[in-house]
């Protein structure tokens, strides 16, 4: 042992602390554990091999074998496992826990992996947080991204902040930065779309390259072809629609329309937007032959009573059935 003037040292174990100089306050314990260290202070290495490399590198805690192994210089690491942190050798301040958790992390600092292979390959990547088997296990140099839950995000290389909170949440992305995507295999097959909103399960699962899209429910895929879309509620699932806030304020603007798949859109009567026009001729004699009538809406759906003045959906199919839309079951709902 070459220690000269440190103290409160401990060490047990062939060759640990053997080459210690002047480092203070650090536990060696197992066959090489701290071997290099000359002056890094206050770490704790307990296993075969662990913090071997460290020279300089202080606060360190390394449990398991080959845990952080090659430190030289890093400071206030802790890893927990075997291979954990093994190839870090300046990266500080990360927090492992994990059989080979951040195992080829090299500069790296502010990770947090928790799992077995959690950021697995990171070398360079900052600030990201692994919590789970796999999780962000290819990432290399993307930064501050969350993945939590078995596989989450274990395919992304260079993407940064992302999140992805559950089994196989974004799943493929490689290069997708900013999204966020939360439930089993939410946005699963996006590779490098970016700024995309996934919640619940399956949502968004068709989406690969589009961007900026809003996808909330279960089982609300998208379309591979999505960009600038937000998609709420399943079509033949959701029946109902509640939004407070906006009866009874006053605001100019074009009449909104919602089609049979649920597109939401204004109404519009320019030529830019229509096909085969053509006179009506006689057929508009079926106009003359609708009768307006007033009522007021059943309590359930207008429970303010409130006096209406229109047309009566089915007795507007009698006339001109072209003229009314139908619901899901096939009864007249509207007029078009």
């Amino acid at each position: 042992m070459s220690n000269t003037t440190g103290i409160k040292n401990t060490a047990s174990g062939f060759q640990a602390l053997e080459n210690n100089t002047s480092g203070g306050d650090n536990t060696g314990i197992g066959s090489t554990a701290l071997a290099h260290n000359t002056t890094g202070g206050g770490n704790t290495a307990t296993g075969f091999a662990a913090l071997f490399t460290n020279t300089t590198g202080a606060n360190n805690t390394a449990t398991g074998l080959d845990a952080l192994v090659a430190n030289t210089i890093g400071n206030a690491n802790t890893a927990t496992g075997s291979s954990a942190l093994e190839s870090n050798t300046s990266g500080s301040s990360n927090t492992v826990t994990g059989l080979s958790a951040l195992q080829s992390n090299a500069t790296g600092s502010f990770d947090t992996a928790n799992g077995l292979q959690a950021l697995l390959s990171n070398t360079t990547g900052a600030a990201n947080t692994a919590t789970g088997s796999q999780a962000l296990s290819a990432d290399k140099t993307g930064g501050n991204n969350t993945a939590t839950g078995f596989t989450a995000l274990p395919s992304n290389t260079n993407g940064n902040d992302n999140t992805a909170d559950s089994f196989e949440a974004l799943l493929s992305n490689t290069t997708g930065s900013d999204n966020t995507a939360v439930g089993i295999d939410a946005l699963i097959n996006n590779t490098s779309g970016k700024s995309n909103i996934a919640l619940s399960s399956n949502a968004g699962q068709n989406l690969t390259t589009g961007s900026n899209n809003i996808i909330v429910g279960a089982n609300v895929l998208g379309n591979a072809t999505d960009a600038n879309v937000i998609r709420i509620g399943k079509q033949g699932t959701q029946k109902s629609t509640f939004v407070a806030g906006i009866f009874g304020t006053a605001m100019s603007g074009s009449t909104v329309v919602v089609n049979s798949t649920g597109k939401l859109g204004v109404a519009t009567s320019s030529s830019r937007f229509k096909e085969q026009i053509k006179p009506m001729d006689r057929s508009s004699e079926a106009i003359l032959k609708l009768k307006p009538v007033s009522f007021r809406y059943k309590e359930e759906v207008g429970p303010d009573a409130i006096p209406q003045f229109g047309l009566v959906a089915e007795e507007v199919k009698k006339v001109a059935p072209d003229l009314v839309t139908y619901d899901d079951d096939g009864k007249p709902f509207t007029v078009r």
